[in-house]
């Protein structure tokens, strides 16, 4: 495991002056200091045991170097500063971006965005999507969000459906995802609030793609849209997301809502058990004292 001795010898060597951890997981830490003129966050692999962890974290500084060096691509990404994938504890360098996280408290929904940053989010949203699938063919281990991921959605979120959908449904949901288009364009995977940011000239940057991969039209989209909180904004997101086949996008678009929906729903349910059962450990702690 990552030991804070460690992690200074990382900044060190890299001649970085650790200023605080940002973010501790389990799989990662996010570091940031200061390099000169630049703020920097190092993420680092926390145990290098774990072979699924190093592999998103080789992958993620692959694809932002990428991004980063391809100058067709108008995807707002943290500027990429370089990385170390051979040592014990594999890292790599960004910019650090200074600005507001876009979820609110609960972590699950957006909170309330102006139509300025509505526009930003499809726009970036909209550049990745035309990204050619071939500026990404040097990087292995990419994720596949096409039709092995809905039959798996089908498959992993089978007794909620049965509890969601009515047969006649289930009956539909299925022959979309059978008679589905196979369009698969370049997704980030996670477009969720706590992985959009807005720095203070009011752009929104993507951080944490680890989860990128080929996915069909509406993945990313469909994201945003389940966590928009008011109707307006919801139909205000969809007018901006530039498609060339709306029949396609409207397909891909109710599969998505329907599987997205279903984990969402299971997410939610086990945050509110986790806080229920936060909360009955209080109590009873106080009840014991």
């Amino acid at each position: 495991m990552l030991t804070q001795k460690e992690l200074l010898k990382i900044c060190q060597k890299e001649k970085i002056s650790f200023e605080k951890i940002i973010r501790k997981s389990n799989r990662f830490i996010l570091a940031k200091g200061r390099k000169g003129k630049d703020n920097v966050v190092l993420k680092i692999l926390v145990n290098p045991q774990r072979k699924h962890a190093k592999k998103a974290l080789i992958k993620e500084a692959k694809i932002l170097e990428l991004l980063n060096n391809l100058k067709e691509v108008k995807i707002r990404v943290p500027e990429f500063f370089g990385k170390n994938l051979k040592g014990k504890y594999p890292y790599f360098k960004e910019e650090f971006i200074s600005g507001k996280i876009l979820e609110r408290k609960s972590g699950f929904f957006f909170k309330k965005l102006k139509r300025e940053l509505i526009i930003e989010i499809a726009r970036n949203l909209n550049n990745l999507i035309k990204t050619p699938r071939f500026c990404f063919r040097e990087i292995k281990n990419l994720s596949n969000f096409s039709s092995f991921y809905f039959k798996e959605g089908l498959r992993l979120h089978k007794k909620i459906i049965d509890k969601t959908l009515t047969p006649v449904q289930k009956n539909k949901l299925k022959k979309l995802i059978k008679n589905q288009p196979k369009i698969l364009v370049p997704v980030h995977g996670e477009v969720y609030p706590n992985n959009l940011i807005e720095d203070r000239q009011g752009k929104i940057y993507l951080l944490d793609w680890e989860n990128f991969g080929f996915g069909n039209l509406a993945h990313d989209s469909a994201s945003v849209y389940l966590r928009l909180k008011d109707k307006v904004s919801k139909e205000f997101f969809l007018k901006q997301i530039d498609f060339k086949n709306k029949r396609d996008f409207n397909n891909f678009f109710r599969i998505e809502i329907v599987l997205q929906s279903i984990g969402s729903l299971q997410y939610l349910k086990s945050q509110k058990a986790y806080f229920r059962a936060k909360r009955g450990n209080k109590v009873l702690a106080k009840r014991g004292s």
